[in-house]
């Protein structure tokens, strides 16, 4: 894809990056869609949908969210959407991209190398895991398609510092979803500071993302074990 339309979709809707931003967008698209081929990815395979439902989805947030030299966790990143885009875009950011499966992250960490990008960290492991590890490590924790906004608050939520936020990207039932995480955020000592709404062209429905704040350090019973945070969240 030209680097000057991609350009173009970004400034239509309020978005502005570099001719190297854009160029390294574009060989991102080609990337993963050629791996697409061989592993499955993204349902998305026409170049002109990637543009808007991978790519714009994953940086519409930065028009609501100054990000300056923040430490950036994106959980679940599979073939590493929201983090790859965004790291792109806010270079003085460090990011660590993490993903249980690893052939989907043995391939972002190729596309890191090919793209050459020095802000990113590229880790294979379970999110409960490395949470509990890395606890209160992190300014900001992106997620994007992984789970339900309950389970969320917990597998994301104590790697953040106090302070911090966390970035889910939503679908239409994104208020049903806050309204079932009531209690996880009371436990966990979460709010939500917005649930923004926006369409992407050609999309079929409306988009959201939810930005929670951490209000407060994680109580230490906090991560479960998955199997518990699945069959009794919170």
């Amino acid at each position: 894809m030209r680097a000057e339309t991609i350009k173009k979709a970004l400034l239509s809707n309020g978005l502005n990056c570099t001719d190297e931003q854009a160029g390294k967008l574009s060989f991102l698209i080609d990337l993963t869609l050629d791996k697409n081929k061989s592993l499955n990815l993204t349902a998305v395979r026409d170049e002109n949908d990637f543009l808007y439902k991978m790519i714009l989805d994953s940086l519409l947030v930065l028009r609501n969210l100054g990000l300056n030299n923040a430490y950036i966790l994106d959980v679940g990143t599979g073939g590493g959407f929201p983090g790859l885009p965004l790291a792109i875009m806010v270079p003085n950011c460090k990011f660590v991209l993490l993903d249980s499966t690893k052939k989907k992250i043995n391939h972002v960490r190729d596309v890191v190398l090919k793209l050459g990008l020095q802000n990113v960290i590229c880790v294979d492991g379970r999110a409960e895991d490395y949470v509990r590890e890395n606890s209160a490590m992190f300014d900001v924790v992106v997620t994007r398609a992984v789970a339900s906004l309950p389970i969320l608050c917990e597998l994301c939520s104590p790697a953040l510092k106090v302070g911090g936020i966390m970035v889910a990207y939503k679908g239409e039932d994104t208020y049903v979803e806050i309204n079932s995480a009531t209690n996880a955020m009371h436990v966990l000592k979460l709010s939500v500071v917005t649930a923004t709404q926006y369409l992407l062209p050609a999309a079929t429905g409306y988009h959201y993302y939810v930005i929670i704040r951490k209000d407060g350090k994680t109580p230490s019973a906090y991560p479960r074990k998955y199997s518990l945070i699945s069959k009794k969240p919170l």
